[in-house]
């Protein structure tokens, strides 16, 4: 049984990049098979400044921390980003002690505080790590990043937002589009990640789309669109294993995992690290404002 449609409409009429027009939505409501969702900027997973975002059906309201923190340049450790924190604050690597692997460890995992142009990132055929140049500093024959990323504000951060239309063929795939628009600019590295609710302690967490289709990079304005095609219809129940939702991370190393979010037990290819939460589509969930209830159920 398909789940009932919901299209969510917090930009409806303007029209930018990312963002649903009246003609989409009337589409999706119309379509028992389809579901419309914009995205809702986060600063970790399933989290905006420390508060969790949406609860999902069968698994509650997981949230395993944030995955941005604001550059601190008196200190060691970044700070955590909350409610009063200024849109101009520079963005910086965290490790959130809400995550699993981290966890008491957190205050002690390196390349934390590291603004995004100095995020390392793999620079020798060992598989050495360390940051690279901007290509506006860098000489022509020198490796460089390209991203507009240096002091990226969380401002910036927030401005993020997207539209994402699933919708199921008679042919039982699945249909997949991704407009979106206030990323990270210039060659920003994305991937789009699937939250499978399948029982387990938490959501089952694998490339939407499959790896390397999941991936993408933006144009110079902060863009892009992704369209992808499932073999299978994502809407459907697989015995129990549902699909509650699809997010959206950055990766400020410029890098790719393949079928992983991150490494956290690599040393510095941990969430927080290289990976940050970006936006978030509900496809089976409700905002945790509305529900009352925001508890994770493992």
């Amino acid at each position: 049984m398909k789940p009932l449609v919901f299209c969510i409409s917090l930009l409806a009429g303007l029209v930018v990049a990312g963002v649903a027009t009246a003609a989409d939505n009337l589409i999706c409501a119309m379509n028992e098979d389809a579901v419309c969702a914009d995205g809702v900027a986060i600063t970790g997973n399933n989290n905006l400044r420390g508060t969790t975002v949406f609860s999902f059906e069968g698994i509650g309201a997981p949230t395993f921390g944030q995955f941005v923190g604001v550059w601190n340049p008196a200190g060691d450790l970044p700070i955590v980003i909350g409610e009063d924190t200024p849109d101009d604050a520079i963005l910086a690597t965290i490790a959130p002690p809400g995550f699993p692997l981290y966890g008491a460890n957190a205050p002690n995992v390196p390349y934390q505080n590291l603004r995004f142009q100095d995020v390392p990132t793999i620079v020798s055929p060992a598989g050495t790590i360390g940051p690279i140049p901007s290509i506006a500093e860098a000489g022509v024959l020198q490796p460089s990043f390209g991203p507009l990323k240096s002091n990226y504000t969380l401002g910036q951060w927030l401005d993020a937002r997207g539209e994402m239309k699933l919708a199921c063929a008679e042919d039982g795939s699945t249909g997949a589009r991704f407009e979106l628009a206030g990323l990270v600019p210039n060659g920003g590295i994305y991937t789009m990640w699937a939250f499978w609710a399948a029982g387990g302690p938490g959501p089952a967490v694998l490339p939407f789309g499959g790896a390397g289709a999941n991936s993408f990079a933006t144009d110079r304005d902060g863009n892009a669109e992704l369209d992808l095609t499932l073999p299978y219809c994502a809407l459907d129940d697989f015995g129990g294993v549902r699909l509650v939702a699809v997010q959206l991370d950055y990766h400020s190393d410029d890098g790719l995992t393949g079928p992983l979010p991150n490494l956290p037990l690599v040393q510095g290819r941990g969430p927080g690290i290289i990976g940050h939460s970006a936006l978030i589509f509900a496809v089976r969930g409700e905002p945790c404002e509305e529900v009352g209830d925001c508890v994770f159920r493992p």
